[in-house]
């Protein structure tokens, strides 16, 4: 009789499952620039300008110089 040698199945990779490629009508819309300056001068009208990051102060001084 002769045996019949079958490789060991090997290892197979996890299965991801694919990621669905977002819409951008289905995600929520980025602030347009004003939208954001708009936020950013209205903290400082409640709160004061010490109440921004170091971050708010960078992006104000860039959306001022670009809406300009």
């Amino acid at each position: 009789m002769v045996e019949s040698r079958v490789a060991a199945p090997e290892a197979a990779a996890p299965v991801r499952p694919r990621r669905t490629p977002s819409h951008p009508a289905a995600s929520p819309a980025a602030p347009s620039p004003r939208e954001e300056l708009d936020a950013l001068l209205d903290k400082i009208s409640a709160q004061g300008f010490g109440a921004l990051s170091e971050a708010e102060r960078r992006r104000l001084d860039e959306l001022s110089q670009r809406l300009r």
